[in-house]
């Protein structure tokens, strides 16, 4: 994610100060695919920012406290994953 952000950044820095056809022959010599560059310009047309905004995923079904629990459990010896699951009520 960090790696396109970068180039997310660098062409609307450029669209800021050059035409569009040399910010897209630019990228095209750095061996970026020409339909990559073409959506970045079209995000920058639209007005949408160049930073990815945080998507929504699977939310976790363990407390931050469960989660903190079961990592410092885990690096105890001779613990079983069995006892560990009926202990912190994982099952």
């Amino acid at each position: 994610m960090k790696n396109s952000e970068d180039l997310h950044k660098r062409v609307y820095d450029m669209l800021g100060h050059e035409e569009k056809c040399y910010v897209i022959k630019h990228f095209k010599e750095e061996n970026i695919l020409t339909s990559t560059i073409y959506d970045i310009i079209k995000r920058y047309e639209n007005g949408i920012p160049f930073h990815e905004k945080p998507r929504p995923g699977r939310p976790s079904c363990l407390s931050t406290r469960e989660q903190k629990n079961i990592c410092n459990a885990e690096h105890k010896i001779g613990a079983s994953q069995r006892k560990l699951a009926r202990k912190l009520d994982v099952l």
